[in-house]
């Protein structure tokens, strides 16, 4: 199964919001990273910001709120530390100029 919501195009400028839905016991850890470099959770920057909330005892569901102004890869991270496991997946969002 799929973690986030598959590729999708958007217009330059424009807001995009992907979803990263993960379930475990112990509940996972969440972490998006762009290009390669991890998005801090707490990371006050008005072009990326994410959230969290629970969906149940064991899931949790993390939104992440993008504006594009470039072609970027994103990818999404579950962590169980205690399990030592870890479930990936990602996603590509080509940005194209407004006609």
């Amino acid at each position: 199964k799929n973690l986030i919501s598959r590729p999708r195009l958007a217009f330059v400028g424009s807001v995009v919001q992907i979803t990263c839905e993960v379930a475990g016991i112990p509940m996972p850890v969440i972490q998006w990273r762009k290009n390669g470099n991890l998005i801090l959770k707490n990371q006050s920057n008005p072009r990326e910001n994410q959230t969290e909330h629970d969906t149940s005892d064991v899931s949790i569901s993390s939104t992440l709120r993008i504006t594009v102004f470039q072609s970027a890869w994103y990818s999404c991270s579950a962590l169980n530390f205690p399990l030592g496991k870890q479930a990936n997946d990602s996603i590509i969002i080509n940005v194209t100029a407004i006609e």
